[in-house]
């Protein structure tokens, strides 16, 4: 997408989803292509898809949702995977 049409679909003023892009390009999430000029998912998202799977966020994540919605508090879940944490 180019810049004008993730700023158009997200309704985020310029210089913010310019700062945002740029955080997310320099950790692999998002690439530039200079030729046509817009931006596409990285390859870092399937990487975590996959580390996701098999660590069994997605059972997880599902046994606490239940619980918050069942005590109405807040949660997070996280881990690290090799020197990041991944959050859900």
């Amino acid at each position: 997408m180019t810049f004008t049409l993730l700023k158009r679909s997200l309704d985020i003023p310029g210089p913010s989803l310019w700062r945002l892009l740029m955080v997310i390009k320099e950790s692999g999430y998002v690439i530039y292509d200079s030729q046509t000029h817009s931006y596409r998912l990285g390859y870092r998202f399937l990487y975590m898809g996959s580390v996701l799977q098999q660590v069994g966020f997605r059972s997880e994540t599902r046994y606490l949702k239940k619980l918050v919605s069942l005590t109405g508090e807040t949660a997070e879940l996280s881990t690290r995977v090799k020197d990041e944490v991944t959050q859900r």
